[in-house]
C-alpha cells in the first residue's frame, strides 16, 4: 500500500451555519463540561476502580485476540485521528480495531477503545469515522460508563452488569466475535447519555476540523440497512447499544447547521486508498453471514460510492451463488464474467465459473475455468481439489 500523509487526508469542504433556530439553538440543553481528568485512574478499592481493572484485563485480552487487525498505516491513522478528536486527552485513549462484520464501536471507562471493520467499510470517509470516534470519546469524557455503573436499577442489575463483563475478562472475550456481541451490547448506556454524547461529538469532531453535517448520515445509513435486514425488528449491535428514535437524524442536523460557518474536512478519497488492501476480506466476511437482504443493501451501498479499486461484480457473482435462489447461478456467472472482462477479477472468479460449469455439466468449460485459477493462483489453497477435477474424465 503507497504511504499516505496526514495531509492527503483531508479534502476541504464548506459548510454554512444556519445559526440559531428561531432565536434558540439546539445547543443549549446539553452540557459539554468534561467529567474526567487527564491522566486520571480512579481508587481500585472502590466500585468504579473496580470496573477500570475489569477493563484492564479486557484490554490485555484485546492486545492478544486472533481479531486484532495488525495493519500499522490503517491504525496509525485512526489513532492520529483520536488524537486529534480528543485533543488534550489524547494519551488517556488507545484504540484497538477488530475483525468482525457488523457496525460497531465501543468506549472502555479506563481509556480503551474498540472499532470492528464492519463499521469501517460502511462508513464513507474520514468524518463519518471522526462522527462514531467523536461519539465514544464523548462517552469516555463525561464518563457515561461509571454513571450508567452507578444508576443501575437496583444493586443486583449492577451487580449482573458488572459481573457480566468480568466474566467476559476472565474468558478473554476477544476470542470469539459472539462474545464481542455480547460485550458491546454491556457497554450500553441511556437514552440521555446518548443524546449527550451525539451532541458532545459533533462538537469534538468540528472542533478538530471534520464535516459535522455527516454525523447525521452516519446514524441514517444504519437505521436503512437495519430496515433491509431478514428481520427488522432485530435490531443490529449497534443500534441495540444507541437508541435511534425518529428525530435523531433531525436533531444532529440540526446541531450541525448551528456551528460556526468555517471550512471543514471530509477526507473522502483517501479514505479509500486506506482500507484498499482490507476491501476483500471485509466484504468476504459480510457475504459469509448470508444475511442476503442485509447484503443486498451493503452491495448496493458500495456500487453508488464507486470505489474502482473494488472488483463489485465479483462480489455480486458471490452473492447470487451464495443465495442461490432461481436464476441467481445464471445471474452468478454473468457477474462473474463481467468482473473478467473488466480486468479487475480476483483469480477465484475463475475457479467460481468452473463449479458452476461443473454444475451445468459442461466439463470442458470447467478444466479451461480451473486450469485459468490455476495459471493465475499456482499455489491456490485448494490447489489439490482443483487437479481432481481437472483430471476426471470428461
Amino acid at each position: 500500500m503507497q504511504s499516505l500523509s496526514i495531509l492527503a487526508f483531508l479534502i476541504p469542504t464548506l459548510i454554512l451555519s444556519q445559526g440559531a433556530f428561531a432565536g434558540v439553538s439546539p445547543w443549549g440543553k446539553f452540557d459539554l463540561s468534561v467529567n474526567v481528568e487527564q491522566n486520571y485512574t480512579p481508587d481500585k478499592s472502590t466500585a468504579e476502580g473496580g470496573l477500570w481493572m475489569l477493563s484492564d484485563k479486557i484490554e490485555e485480552a484485546t492486545k492478544q485476540s486472533p481479531f486484532l487487525v495488525k495493519d500499522e498505516l490503517l491504525n496509525k491513522r485512526v489513532q492520529e485521528m483520536v488524537c486529534q478528536i480528543a485533543g488534550n486527552y489524547c494519551s488517556d485513549i488507545r484504540v484497538y480495531i477488530l475483525r468482525n462484520p457488523n457496525f460497531n464501536a465501543a468506549m472502555f471507562p479506563n481509556g480503551m477503545m474498540h472499532i470492528w471493520t464492519g463499521l469501517l467499510l460502511r462508513v464513507e470517509n474520514e468524518a463519518q469515522l471522526a462522527a462514531v470516534i467523536g461519539h465514544e470519546i464523548a462517552h469516555f469524557l463525561k464518563s457515561h460508563s461509571i454513571k450508567q455503573q452507578k444508576s443501575a436499577k437496583s444493586k443486583t442489575s449492577a451487580v449482573a452488569w458488572v459481573s457480566l463483563i468480568s466474566s467476559a475478562a476472565e474468558a478473554g472475550y476477544v476470542g470469539d466475535i459472539f462474545s464481542l456481541g455480547v460485550l458491546a451490547s454491556v457497554m450500553s448506556y441511556s437514552r440521555s447519555h446518548e443524546s449527550e454524547a451525539d451532541a458532545f461529538g459533533i462538537k469534538l469532531m468540528a472542533d478538530a476540523g471534520y464535516d459535522p453535517r455527516q454525523a447525521s448520515l452516519v446514524w441514517d445509513y444504519i437505521e436503512r440497512e437495519n430496515e433491509h435486514s431478514e428481520n427488522p425488528r432485530k435490531r443490529s449491535v449497534f443500534l441495540a447499544s444507541h437508541p435511534s428514535p425518529k428525530n435523531r437524524k433531525k436533531t444532529l442536523e440540526n446541531l450541525a447547521a448551528a456551528l460556526p460557518t468555517k471550512t471543514y474536512l471530509s477526507g473522502d478519497k483517501n479514505y479509500h486508498l486506506l482500507l484498499e488492501e482490507h476491501y476483500p476480506e471485509l466484504i468476504t466476511a459480510e457475504l459469509e453471514k448470508r444475511l442476503y437482504s442485509h447484503n443486498e443493501f451493503l452491495l448496493q451501498h458500495l456500487k453508488s460510492r464507486k470505489i474502482d479499486s473494488i472488483p463489485l461484480d465479483y462480489y455480486w457473482g458471490i452473492f447470487y451463488k451464495n443465495r442461490g435462489g432461481d436464476g441467481d447461478r445464471q445471474l452468478a456467472m454473468k457477474h462473474f464474467q463481467k468482473a473478467i472482462d473488466k480486468g479487475n477479477a480476483p483469480p477465484e472468479a475463475y475457479r467460481e465459473l468452473g463449479y458452476i460449469s461443473l454444475k451445468d455439466k459442461k466439463m470442458s468449460s470447467a478444466k479451461k475455468f480451473f486450469n485459468q485459477y490455476l495459471e493465475l493462483l499456482s499455489d491456490a489453497p485448494d490447489k489439490e481439489m482443483i487437479e481432481f477435477y481437472l483430471n476426471m474424465d470428461g
